[in-house]
């Protein structure tokens, strides 16, 4: 199920973001490394996204619950907060309103 930050209640939103922010030295997945260079960000922003971000969505379509954090930078971070790691990053620009969002992706409330 995702959801996105609209449907989700002011304290889910806290008590997740709260969750999140421990994942600050929580270690990259091979494969959020691999788009760490390839996407030429740096680890500093991805630390900074993770400590002080938004959070986006929720979702555990995966098996696991997972958020998705977006930073002053545009720097985005998907972090695990069951096995605790970062799974990904990529860049969105941070006046990206979402205009275009997929709304048949989420769960509405």
């Amino acid at each position: 199920m995702r959801i996105h930050r609209t449907t989700l209640a002011y304290s889910t939103i806290k008590k997740l973001t709260k969750e999140a922010r421990t994942g600050a030295d929580w270690k990259l997945t091979p494969h959020a490394g691999q788009m760490l260079s390839y996407r030429k960000l740096d680890i500093n922003d991805v630390r900074d996204t993770v400590r002080e971000g938004e959070l986006i969505e929720y979702n555990d379509d995966f098996g696991t619950r997972h958020v998705l954090l977006r930073g002053e930078s545009g720097v985005c971070v998907v972090v695990d907060l069951d096995l605790k790691e970062l799974s990904t990053v990529f860049y969105n620009d941070p006046n990206d309103n979402h205009k275009t969002l997929n709304r048949s992706r989420y769960m509405l409330s």
